[in-house]
This record gives C-alpha cells, sequence and structure tokens, in this order.
C-alpha cells in the first residue's frame, strides 16, 4: 500500500517515499537459497527509501503516520512490476516516470528502459 511520494511523519522528522529497493545477492548468500533474491525481486518484497524532507529526532515507539499522498498515487508494487516485465508497456512506463516524490536515479532507469524498448521494437 505503499506509493511513491507518500510523506511520512516519525518523531519531529518528515520522509518521503523515494523509490524502491532492490535486492541484491547477499540475500541468497545469507540464507542459503540460490533463488532467493529473484523470489524477493519478483514479487516486490524489498522494501524502500525515504529522502528526509525535514530532520528531527526520532526514537523507538514514536508515531508513524501517513501525511500526505499524491493525488494519483502510485503503489510501489506497480512499479516494481512494471519496470520488471519482459515487455512493459512504453507509455504506462513514462507515467511512472512522472510520479511525484520519484527520485532522479528511477526517473534515469525508467527513461533508459523506455529508449530500449522503443529501440527494440
Amino acid at each position: 500500500t505503499v506509493c511513491v511520494g507518500d510523506v511520512f511523519r516519525i518523531g519531529l522528522a518528515t520522509v518521503q517515499v523515494s523509490q524502491p529497493r532492490q535486492p541484491c545477492w547477499k540475500l541468497n548468500h545469507k540464507f542459503g537459497e540460490e533463488e532467493l533474491m529473484r523470489f524477493v525481486a519478483e514479487h516486490c518484497l524489498a522494501g524502500w527509501y525515504y529522502r528526509v524532507l525535514e530532520g528531527g529526532p526520532i526514537a523507538a515507539g514514536d508515531a508513524f503516520s501517513l501525511i500526505e499522498r499524491a493525488a494519483e498515487p502510485v503503489p510501489l508494487r506497480h512499479l516494481g512490476y512494471a519496470f520488471g516485465a519482459h515487455r512493459p508497456d512504453i507509455d504506462a512506463l513514462a507515467r511512472l516516470r512522472e510520479a511525484p516524490g520519484l527520485s532522479p536515479n528511477w526517473v534515469q532507469k525508467l527513461d533508459e528502459r523506455i529508449a530500449w524498448l522503443k529501440q527494440n521494437r
């Protein structure tokens, strides 16, 4: 249910969801499962990163509340599935890259994926 651009208050800090995480080989190594990283990626279970909008102290037990969501929210899961699809819809990727709050490196990833898809139709 977490969306790109969601803004949360944690203690006195304000943070914004900026991109999904991508799992790495360390999952396979730690748990001794060759396909764990692939499973986590395919099911978009790796979590997300925040950018700090307003710094402030936080502590265990502080309230964690959603204070802002885009008018047309983009669920992280949707972004992960679309990006990871074999041949995703180019227009859908173009709409995803416009999600408010999406990190610049993910905008670049989507731009590169769109360019590759257009070139390899």
